[in-house]
């Protein structure tokens, strides 16, 4: 009978120690998911320039955030190492923060045509512009429209070949 028992307990120990680390193993598949998730919002933001994926980002990083210190708890919980949970909640955080000051970046460079330091560029490039065409200097005019065909190569191709003159 105490054999019984005794083999009951350990099964339901068992039972329930199988429980625990099927729970963690979910976890770490939603914490995996979720920083292709970052990553995700990082492409669609660098190929967009939308401030939508930072704010996206930012509360997928939370979420994440969260996940991976209940899978922490819960692996310490479970008697298993979770120095390595806590690492990723460290490269998370840098991670975020060198995310948000490529966003700072590029907000102050533009997002757009018309804002930043780009806009503030082709604002200035069509008052010249303005002013060469009303002194009607054919050769100041064909070496600005030089310029502006080397500011589009650059600007769209991302390339330093172009900033030569």
């Amino acid at each position: 009978m105490l054999t019984t028992l005794t083999m009951l307990g350990l099964n339901y120990h068992s039972t329930d120690t199988v429980i625990e680390l099927e729970q963690e193993e979910v976890l770490l598949r939603d914490v995996e998911a979720g920083m292709l998730m970052l990553r995700r919002n990082e492409k669609d933001f660098l190929m967009r320039k939308d401030m939508k994926y930072l704010d996206k980002f930012n509360a997928n990083h939370e979420m994440l955030l969260s996940k991976t210190r209940l899978l922490a708890k819960n692996l310490e919980g479970s008697g298993i190492n979770s120095e390595k949970a806590h690492k990723v909640l460290s490269v998370m955080s840098a991670y975020a923060e060198d995310f948000r000051a490529l966003v700072n970046a590029q907000q102050k460079i533009g997002l757009h045509s018309k804002d930043g330091l780009y806009g503030s560029l082709r604002k200035a490039v069509h008052s010249v512009e303005q002013l060469i065409k009303e002194q009607a200097n054919h050769q100041l005019l064909s070496d600005m429209l030089m310029l502006r065909r080397n500011e589009k190569d650059f600007m769209l191709r991302d390339d330093l070949k172009y900033r030569q003159v």
